[in-house]
């Protein structure tokens, strides 16, 4: 029981230093770096962490991971622009929206990006909702098994 005493002390200091202005300032700002890099086909997460990296050293660790996290939570979303608008794959995670979004888009013009976006989001959310929820119910009895 102390463990979990501890553990949410721990989650709510961390809730509480990713709360603050000048955090959230670097996560927003990480989004917006992020958008940019991955709208460009061929560039991805690495490229985007690769340019912001130099930045990061002088920073304090917080905001570091701030930024970080910002940039590499939208790549997979920005993707999509250049999948379904240009018929170019992003990474490799995005070559089948170029099979579907690409057509789609020839047809439909505008709307089919934001249907696109919208069913990537929504996806992308429930696959990340599934695997935590699996990791955390699976993670104490792996543990078991391996470390008796």
């Amino acid at each position: 029981m102390d463990i979990l005493i501890t553990a949410f002390g721990a989650l709510n200091e961390a809730i509480w230093l990713i709360v603050q202005p000048q955090q959230l300032l670097y996560l927003f700002l990480g989004v917006i770096i992020g958008l940019s890099v991955g709208v460009f086909p061929g560039l991805g997460g690495i490229a985007g962490l690769s340019l912001v990296l130099p930045f990061v050293y002088g920073m304090e660790p917080v905001s570091g991971l701030a930024l970080m996290v910002g940039l590499v939570a939208v790549i997979p979303t920005s993707d999509t622009f250049a999948s379904v608008l240009l018929g170019i794959p992003g990474s490799s995670a995005s070559q089948a929206t170029v099979l579907d979004g690409f057509p789609l888009a020839r047809k439909g013009g505008r709307k089919s990006i934001g249907r696109r976006i919208c069913l990537f989001t929504i996806w992308w959310i429930v696959r990340r909702d599934c695997s935590n929820l699996f990791h955390s119910h699976c993670t104490p009895s792996c543990i078991s098994v391996w470390h008796p």
